[in-house]
């Protein structure tokens, strides 16, 4: 079974209505009451925005994209966090109320059956929990696959990646507005935190080949802000930068992370041998050293990768760093570096950058 939370009728009728049919891109959940103009966002095929009750109270953010002979899928972002499934087909019939057992596998995995409400006629929904691990292979899988009803459907999962992290970014934005609602009026004039999240939300929006066109700060920042449970920007940032030298700077579980732009593209054991020269005076260990290269599933790009590890250093702990070497449009490369004191969480680390990397460059 998957884990879904009670989800009663009560609380989903004043959001969202049981009458007419979706349009994507427009009113999502008709007779819902769509916030302020401009509450809208779009990721790729998928289309969504902030809802409120009948108050003008913000109650959840939803995100759907249709699917030619399918029901329209959809998920929603409500205000203590939960995460929704929604499934919508303006020619069912059921009660409102009743449930319906679903069945639903990612990429083959070991099928997992919980119950959907029908909300009203047309539609279906369930409630997860917020760290449930069904979220993240939503997000990273190729194929969902829901059967019931006796019916099977299979979704692509393309875009969902960057379509979840939108929908999470309209649900914490309004969050935060709901929170500060009894606050004092702020100036008309943007403060420098306020033109700061403008500037990330515009960034969160960049996909494709566009990513490889930014600087390597704007790059590393695109990448680590699209998983903040695992890359953590330090709240001094701009200390943390000046002490690294670095472009941008954010901590993993163990250790931190930085990119920086590097120019030419030298290869991998030119890059190993250079790093080696640089580390060994530091190292009062062991010093290791390998190379190698990965081969992105997105036209083919080479990442070229150095992992140094020094069994102790000078401070007298064990240190070991895990280079990549993006390819930059100018013809330059964007370093990106994870320092642990372990082989296995570099490599992690490292591991999870790229693997956003390539959901954010696959993106349309």
């Amino acid at each position: 079974m998957f884990s879904c939370l009670p989800l009663t009728r009560a609380k989903i009728l004043p959001v969202l209505a049981l009458t007419a049919s979706v349009a994507v891109g427009a009113a999502i959940w008709p007779g819902a009451q769509a916030l302020a103009q401009g509450n809208a966002f779009q990721s790729g095929s998928w289309a969504g925005s902030a809802y409120g009750n009948t108050e003008g109270k913000f109650e959840r953010c939803v995100i759907t994209s249709e699917f030619p002979g399918k029901p329209v899928l959809g998920f929603g972002r409500e205000l203590t966090g939960k995460f929704e499934i929604w499934l919508v087909n303006p020619e069912w019939a059921y009660t409102a109320g009743a449930n319906e057992l679903v069945t639903l596998s990612i990429d083959g995995s070991p099928p997992k059956t919980g119950n959907f409400l029908a909300i009203g006629p047309d539609r279906i929904a369930t409630q997860l929990p917020p760290d449930s691990p069904l979220i993240d292979g939503l997000k990273r899988g190729s194929r969902l696959k829901m059967t019931f009803g006796g019916t099977t459907y299979e979704y692509p999962l393309k875009g969902t990646f960057n379509a979840i992290a939108a929908l999470d970014t309209c649900a914490r934005n309004q969050g935060t507005k709901v929170a500060g609602a009894a606050q004092p009026a702020a100036p008309s004039a943007p403060s420098k935190q306020e033109q700061a999240e403008k500037a990330l939300r515009m960034l969160a929006a960049v996909e494709g080949d566009t990513l490889f066109k930014l600087s390597s700060g704007d790059f590393a920042a695109r990448v680590v802000l699209a998983d903040p449970d695992r890359f953590r920007v330090p709240e001094d940032l701009q200390d943390a930068k000046a002490r690294t030298k670095a472009d941008f700077v954010w901590t993993v579980e163990g250790g931190f992370g930085i990119a920086k732009g590097v120019p030419g593209s030298p290869t991998e054991e030119d890059l190993r041998e250079g790093l080696v020269q640089l580390r060994q005076d530091g190292c009062v260990g062991e010093l290791t050293s390998s190379a190698d290269m990965r081969i992105s599933a997105v036209k083919d790009r080479i990442i070229k990768r150095v992992d140094i590890g020094c069994t102790e250093d000078s401070t007298g702990n064990p240190a070991y760093e895990a280079f990549s070497f993006y390819p930059h449009v100018s013809g330059n490369m964007i370093m990106v570096v994870h320092f642990t004191k372990s082989p296995e969480s570099s490599k992690a680390a490292d591991d999870a950058f790229f693997q956003i990397v390539e959901a954010v460059a696959g993106a349309s």
